[in-house]
């Protein structure tokens, strides 16, 4: 008898994934944009530069691809986590390819409220304006995917050919339900029972 595997996810924990990631991005965000006016020593007018918050992108999802689990953040709080369609865990390539393809809705959004750095070719601006464009809208894809399909399977899951399942919680050890030795186990071998006394 074939043992049935963890139950798919809700759609209530994936988009919970989803803000999870996205408020903590937001959050690394804040950060280095406080880091970078300290630093300044005032605050950014404009947009603020595009190559750290890069950096920061690249750094958070990296932090995500280590092993063992290879689930961004807000899958691993909502204990949730990506498989092929066979039930079998993602490779590396393909965890990362995940990773960058379920990241684009807020890559994008990233991407909009940064400026690029100063003298750059005009041909370099309108490949970032464009990628930011597709990005977002894949990003978009995916969550109206994820909403309306019967299977509520995004278009990075069809795509890469995956599910998000449910990970089955920790069992807990249990202990024996009575004793595991008897009243005449000795270290040696048995006790002898001495002699019954006759009256």
């Amino acid at each position: 008898m074939q043992t049935p595997g963890p139950a798919l996810a809700s759609v209530k924990s994936r988009l919970m994934a989803l803000l999870v990631d996205l408020a903590a991005v937001i959050l690394l965000k804040f950060l280095v944009s406080l880091v970078l006016e300290s630093i300044a020593g005032q605050p950014f007018r404009d947009p603020p530069p595009l190559a750290p918050f890069l950096v920061l992108y690249i750094g958070y999802f990296a932090f995500c691809m280590l092993p063992p689990d290879r689930n961004t953040l807000g899958e691993r709080l909502n204990a949730i986590a990506a498989v092929t369609i066979r039930g079998e865990p993602l490779s590396l390539p393909g965890s990362i390819i995940r990773a960058v393809l379920v990241s684009f809705l807020w890559a994008g959004w990233m991407l909009m409220d940064t400026s690029p750095p100063r003298g750059i070719p005009v041909s370099v601006i309108v490949a970032l304006g464009i990628f930011t464009t597709l990005a977002f809208c894949w990003g978009v894809a995916d969550v109206i995917s994820l909403l309306v399909t019967p299977s509520h399977r995004t278009l990075t899951d069809r795509v890469l050919r995956t599910v998000v399942v449910n990970i089955p919680p920790l069992q807990p050890h249990r202990a024996p339900a009575g004793p595991m030795y008897s009243a005449t186990d000795a270290e040696l071998g048995v006790i002898p029972q001495p002699p019954k006394l006759r009256k």
